[in-house]
């Protein structure tokens, strides 16, 4: 165990700051080196601030194709002395013992061709030559799959050699079940010179040190390599900010914990890609992240944040023979916590870029991007009329809900880009690049896409919607003729504007009830628009009847509506958000079933 330091705004240190640590692993202990098993490992911690409590496992492991693991967590509890935004800010990294979840690979296959790692290596791609790649004992010929790969180019990083410790950092690989149909379809042959000792039998170390003691009991782990949570109901329903340790955490790989403490030895890189006929030469700025966010005044904005598949589930329940990238994967079971509300404080992205670049900010910006690189290898890019746009409020974030950034949310920077879907805004922001096309990577290129079949383009804005924080999903039926209260939040996403209304209907969306939506708490900032929730509440009666279902929709001040369904495929799902009640006497009502049988159809 070792202590990394955050400083605060004037970075001194603070006198007394005390930390305690407690490492708890789980009941399981299996070996990851055998081939996978169909009964999950079923025991998890879950974290939090100075306790371990056990519980259930999260969905993840319930998967017949998951493979049983052991896994290690640490929880922390952190105090400083002094309060002040001055004083350093300790953040115990403890150092846990885990085994990174991991596929076997194909079986060795009776006949099959031998070769030694000095063959593979000759066939890595160049001069006409078959690209090959290894993974522990197998031998894969990737040259037709590298350009259908969904990784992109990533995967000719490994060209004539193992991808093993690619995956490390790139755990998802060994949560995804396609993966694994590819192994099969691609193997060639076997490494004749690989032995067990060459395992790659944990994270390398790369997963080992991450914030757990940040990561509080009010979010639900989803899978922890990477790691990714949402918060709970109950957390989105309790205050109108999302305290930090429960906001919900989207991670595509390791979180860098080997950043410097010194906002001033933090560099940040502006690039500016040659411009069409008349650019000769990309122009390349360096500097201290401290220099920069010194340079301009700092700005608060509120804004949600929501994940591009929150609300996964949903979307695969209202269209269950609709394509889904989400289908068989660990992400089928997200609900809607992928998703919170905070004050984001830093410089305007469009201030920066304007010093930085004289004339940008009258420069044609149609055909431009800017393009957003994080310490954790992961990239993206958006219009560069959204970020020079003065009205959509995007910041170079450093603080968050008045605390500077949780190190699982960016510290010490990221782009926080209000109405925009969460994968565009990048963490751990190390450099931003103008150019004349979209990123190139993955995210860009493969995921987190929109639309029809062959038509399909990046997700940028997050839709109008309306959820219920309470009552929870499968509660009981409520009593006819009885009241029902409910309450939840409510954001009009992309658009900025503001919600005119909440309703809710008990009866399929046949008769609907105005909410009472709590504008008074609101609070006062430097945002030009709403790109942050309002929470609501309303009570209802339950009809005679009785009720099957409460759904919600949401109406803005230009009279747009959530829709009835929301559309397929998992992304940016924006239906009646639905809370489906126990099945029991009162909830059998066929003409309520019915009506919600209709909205969906």
């Amino acid at each position: 165990m070792y202590r990394w330091a955050r400083l605060g705004a004037a970075g001194a240190a603070g006198a007394g700051a005390t930390a305690a640590a407690l490492c708890i692993p789980t009941t399981s202990s299996v070996s990851t080196t055998a081939d996978l098993e169909t009964t999950p490992s079923r025991t998890a911690v879950r974290h939090g601030q100075g306790q371990g409590q056990v519980q259930q496992a999260p969905p993840w492991t319930s998967h017949r194709w998951f493979p049983r693991l052991r896994y290690g967590w640490a929880v922390a509890a952190c105090d400083a002395a002094d309060g002040s935004a001055a004083a350093v800010e300790p953040i115990e990294l403890t150092r846990v013992d885990t085994e990174l979840p991991r596929w076997a690979g194909p079986k060795p296959r009776p006949g099959e061709a031998q070769y030694t790692r000095a063959t593979v290596s000759a066939n890595d791609g160049t001069g006409g030559k078959p690209l090959w790649v290894t993974y522990r004992d197998g031998v894969y010929d990737i040259t037709e799959f590298q350009h259908e790969h969904p990784g992109g180019n990533f995967i000719t990083q490994a060209a004539g050699g193992a991808v093993d410790s690619f995956w490390q950092q790139w755990a998802y690989h060994h949560l995804s079940p396609k993966v694994v149909e590819a192994l099969e379809l691609l193997r060639i042959g076997a490494l004749t010179d690989w032995t067990a000792d060459d395992d790659c039998l944990d994270d390398g170390g790369q997963y080992t040190d991450e914030p757990h003691a940040s990561r509080g009991t009010g979010q639900d782990v989803l899978f922890p390599q990477p790691f990714c949570s949402q918060s709970t109901p109950e957390t989105l329903g309790s205050s109108y900010l999302t305290p930090n340790d429960d906001f919900y955490v989207r991670n595509h790989a390791p979180v860098p914990v080997t950043l410097p403490a010194d906002l001033h030895e933090y560099e940040l890189t502006f690039n500016r890609s040659p411009r069409a006929g008349n650019g000769p030469t990309t122009e390349v700025l360096r500097a201290p992240l401290e220099f920069v966010c010194g340079l301009f005044p700092a700005v608060t904005v509120t804004s949600i944040v929501q994940c591009t598949g929150n609300r996964a589930a949903e979307a695969i329940a209202a269209h269950p023979d609709k394509e889904s990238g989400f289908k068989e994967t660990p992400f089928e079971d997200i609900g809607f916590g992928m998703l919170g509300n905070a004050q984001w404080s830093g410089a305007r992205l469009s201030e920066v870029l304007s010093a930085l670049y004289p004339g940008l900010a009258t420069e044609d910006h149609a055909n431009l991007h800017v393009q957003f690189g994080g310490e954790d290898g992961y990239s993206c890019s958006v219009p560069l009329a959204t970020v020079m746009d003065p009205t959509r409020d995007c910041i170079l974030a450093t603080r968050m809900n008045g605390k500077p950034l949780p190190l699982d949310h960016g510290y010490p920077v990221r782009a926080l880009l209000p109405g925009v879907v969460g994968a565009r805004n990048v963490k751990w922001v190390s450099s931003i690049t103008i150019q004349n096309s979209e990123c190139d990577s993955p995210w860009q290129a493969l995921y987190y896409k929109v639309g029809p079949e062959n038509e399909k383009v990046s997700a940028h804005h997050l839709p109008l919607q309306a959820l219920t924080t309470s009552p929870p999903q499968g509660s009981a039926a409520p009593t006819p003729g009885a009241p029902l209260a409910a309450n939840g939040v409510a954001f009009s996403g992309g658009s900025g504007n503001r919600i005119r209304a909440v309703q809710l209907s008990l009866d399929g969306g046949a008769n609907w009830v105005d909410a009472e939506v709590h504008r008074a708490e609101v609070l006062a900032d430097s945002s030009s628009r709403a790109y942050g929730w309002v929470r609501w509440s309303a009570t209802l009666q339950t009809p005679a009847g009785g009720a099957a279902a409460l759904v919600c929709r949401a109406v803005d001040d230009e009279g747009n509506a959530s829709p009835a369904v929301g559309v397929p495929g998992g992304y940016l799902y924006d239906g009646y958000h639905t809370v489906r009640f126990a099945p029991g006497p009162a909830a059998d009502m066929p003409e309520a079933a019915e009506a919600l049988q209709d909205a969906a159809q």
